[in-house]
């Protein structure tokens, strides 16, 4: 997932219920480095707003949305995490997909920030959408799965300029295990990226060192020549 593909599949998407809600989440899921499993739900009860987005997750401020996540794979004892979103200035932009969201779909503070006509607003139900999208945009949905969106804005990130230590904090990765989502040309630039730093920390070459290795060199041969010559 890039933007770029991202922008082709939104634009597939229809001004009704459920492709509102999908649309708003596919932006999210994209600026905020969402699992699939962080913007999905199967069931619903009066206490499910504790561990999952509902609409009181999401405050709109000067400049853009704090999403409030009350439970992630990287928070077992559910402490919630805050997630800045900005403005992206395009049809990706999380924060107006929200502002939509909102004003046209107002639900109570402890309802699913997402939801459907008819159903829950499950993983199954959202890869379904996707692939679906994706066919619509004339592109091969084999390979794009829940991991998707995660993958695709690591990646992004980091061709934007993003060091590996600031998409781990975006991404909330606790380990190495964020080397998995990078592709092999991102791979690589980051290899290639740490090699510089290893040349540059290393200092430039001690060209005096250098000289006076040399010149004690010539002069060792040069006595040794001369005591060549003495014995012959």
């Amino acid at each position: 997932m890039t933007s770029e593909i991202l922008k082709a599949i939104l634009v597939t998407l229809r001004h009704t219920y459920d492709d509102i809600n999908i649309y708003a989440a596919f932006c999210i899921a994209f600026a905020g480095f969402l699992r699939i499993g962080e913007f999905t739900w199967s069931t619903w009860n009066n206490r499910s707003f504790l561990q999952s987005l509902c609409r009181e997750s999401i405050q709109f401020v000067r400049d853009g949305v704090i999403l409030q996540l009350p439970s992630s794979k990287t928070d077992p004892f559910r402490k919630g995490v805050t997630i800045p979103l900005s403005p992206s200035g395009d049809i990706t932009c999380p924060v107006s997909a929200l502002r939509i969201l909102v004003k046209r779909y107002p639900q109570p503070a402890t309802a699913p920030l997402f939801s459907r006509l008819i159903g829950p607003f499950d993983r199954k139900w959202v890869l379904g959408k996707l692939q679906q999208a994706l066919l619509f945009a004339g592109i091969n949905p084999a390979g794009f799965s829940g991991h998707s969106f995660r993958r695709g804005v690591a990646n992004s990130a980091f061709k934007a300029g993003i060091s590996r230590e600031d998409i781990m904090k975006m991404g909330r990765w606790k380990s190495d295990s964020i080397d998995r989502y990078f592709s092999l040309t991102t791979a690589n630039k980051l290899l290639f990226s740490l090699s510089t730093q290893l040349h540059a920390k290393s200092g430039p070459p001690n060209l005096a060192a250098d000289t006076r290795h040399a010149h004690s060199a010539n002069t060792r041969n040069s006595r040794d020549h001369a005591s060549a010559r003495r014995k012959v």
